[in-house]
């Protein structure tokens, strides 16, 4: 990790999803990502978020660092989706 970084391509965990015929392809894994890309300068628990639409072509949202609070009502949001809907 710490050689990647000073080869100016640190690691980010990535995930990925694209709508494609009959669902959705979607990842996760560790990817290398340039200095120059903005997913390079999220740290710790931010977020990054990219999106590719016909209306937006490169549209990101970016959290920085949440707190106790959000992180919570995310998981309990999560769980709460995936039993109703599950």
């Amino acid at each position: 990790m710490r050689a990647a970084k000073k080869e100016g391509r640190p690691y980010k965990l990535v995930c990925r999803a694209k709508k494609v015929a009959g669902g959705v392809n979607a990842s996760v894994r560790a990817e290398q990502v340039a200095l120059s890309d903005p997913m390079a300068l999220i740290v710790g628990t931010s977020s990054y978020v990219y999106f590719e639409t016909d209306i937006f072509p490169g549209l990101a949202i970016t959290e920085e660092n949440p707190g106790l609070y959000a992180t919570a009502y995310g998981m309990l949001a999560d769980l709460v989706r995936a039993v109703t809907q599950g």
